[in-house]
């Protein structure tokens, strides 16, 4: 497979099946930290294409539905709306851009009667305008969670909406830069066995901080 490419040319890796498990579990204890539980419904806001252009997909292996973030017009959130209070999702996992403008629509549309527990947030930065205008229109928190396609780093927000590491997904090292408080994201595979990569930097940035009391 590849990366994204979206910070320049996609680079090529490989992966083993055993990763993919650990790569599942790992996903599903995120879902966990934001209230989720294993088999309850759920709907995708991400990068899923339903086939023959339709608005969703289910996905009865996972209790998913995918609404499509390609084919997404404001004129089709009031059919979005009604297909959503059906389902009634405990979890929306959305890229942030797209859940913001989902969020939008729904107050220009007058539409207020949608409140999922959570929202999970992913593969883009999650801004602060993003994450308030979720929690308002949603009345929900908003959770958030960053990794790549080569699984080199995890990392995501407790509770208390503070990041943390997931120190046995990776060796995970903030190294620091010339960019004050700003720290450079270097990881070190460990469950991958068919490309392992070492102390890989992968350009992205963190600022390192503390947390409630209690957690590491």
């Amino acid at each position: 497979t590849e990366t994204s490419g979206s910070t320049g040319t996609p680079t090529r890796f490989m992966l083993d099946r055993s990763s993919n498990v650990h790569q599942f579990a790992a996903i599903w204890r995120v879902l966990n930290w934001a209230g989720y539980r294993f088999g309850q419904r759920y709907v995708d806001l991400t990068g899923y294409l339903p086939r023959n252009d339709g608005l969703w997909s289910y996905d009865l292996r996972t209790n998913c539905l995918h609404l499509s973030s390609f084919n997404f017009k404001k004129e089709h959130i009031p059919a979005h709306a009604r297909r959503l209070r059906a389902f009634r999702p405990a979890l929306i996992k959305a890229y942030p851009s797209a859940i913001a403008l989902f969020c939008r629509w729904l107050g220009e549309l007058g539409i207020d009667d949608l409140h999922p527990p959570a929202v999970l947030t992913c593969a883009e930065t999650l801004l602060d305008h993003q994450r308030e205008v979720v929690q308002r229109v949603l009345g929900c928190q908003v959770h958030d969670f960053y990794g790549q396609n080569e699984r080199a780093a995890l990392i995501s927000t407790c509770e208390s909406n503070r990041y943390h590491i997931h120190e046995e997904y990776a060796f995970t090292e903030l190294v620091p830069t010339e960019s004050d408080g700003v720290a450079s994201i270097v990881s070190t595979t460990l469950h991958s066995r068919a490309m392992r990569l070492i102390r890989y930097r992968t350009e992205d940035g963190a600022e390192p901080g503390p947390c409630v009391p209690g957690r590491g």
